[in-house]
């Protein structure tokens, strides 16, 4: 349905898209190192350096967000076709959805090494079911704006809960 928030979402995934290729290479390297460098072959030692890079990405993913959210802010920067409210929902949605979905891949692939497969499978399963419900409840209430936030904000809170928690314990 028509949408004021798409193109500030489209917007946003593309401004942010260098960060999601920060989050995505270091999950891989991760997940290389793990399977090939010795270091990484004790347990300890790879969940040590899953906590370490997770809490290095966790610090600069949103700082990163939270000062081009002021920058946008502050200045009332837009694109044409995109303003500049649009473009600060998208940027706020589409930074906490990148920051938590990266640290729960990094989470996820320290499980994985670990033998764990199970546990990231049913994550994703839930992750799909409860994201997918938050967009038609968001639709039901509220129309596409209201499906787009609710999607993001729960995709971005159910990130952690399938992933994190689960690989923590």
């Amino acid at each position: 349905g028509p949408s004021v928030y798409i193109g500030g979402l489209r917007l946003a995934q593309t401004l942010l898209g260098p960060l999601n290729m920060v989050l995505s290479a270091a999950a891989v390297n991760l997940l290389a190192d793990g399977a090939t460098k010795e270091s990484h072959a004790d347990p300890k030692e790879l969940i040590r350096r899953g906590r370490r890079l997770a809490l290095g990405l966790g610090v600069l993913s949103p700082a990163l967000v939270l000062v081009l959210l002021a920058f946008l802010m502050t200045t009332g920067f837009s694109f044409r076709g995109v303003d500049n409210h649009s473009l600060v929902v998208g940027v706020a949605l589409v930074g906490a959805l990148f920051t938590t979905s990266g640290l729960g891949l990094i989470d996820t692939f320290v499980v994985r090494l670990l033998g764990h497969h199970a546990g990231p499978t049913v994550g994703r399963i839930l992750l799909v079911v409860v994201t997918g419900t938050a967009y038609l409840w968001g639709y039901t209430v509220g129309g596409t704006d209201s499906s787009l936030v609710y999607g993001f904000i729960v995709g971005a809170v159910a990130n952690p809960v399938f992933f994190s928690l689960p690989a923590a314990v």
